[in-house]
């Protein structure tokens, strides 16, 4: 099986509040994650960013359709 790996990047003044990681994790349960983790980021002023690292087979390509 062949194994995705990606690094996704959110930013805006609220990421850190809107349910990104959970809609992340939840949305990944189904389409083959395999690994996921996420980090909380300050930048300037009231930007903030959540990374988040994210792994699985092919049927986790769909969570990347989003």
């Amino acid at each position: 099986m062949q194994i995705i790996k990606n690094k996704i990047i959110i930013e805006g003044p609220k990421v850190h509040e809107g349910g990104y990681r959970v809609f992340l994790l939840n949305r990944g349960l189904t389409s083959g994650l395999t690994g996921f983790s996420a980090f909380n980021h300050g930048t300037h002023d009231t930007i903030q960013q959540r990374e988040i690292c994210i792994e699985g087979g092919t049927l986790f390509k769909t969570l990347l359709q989003v």
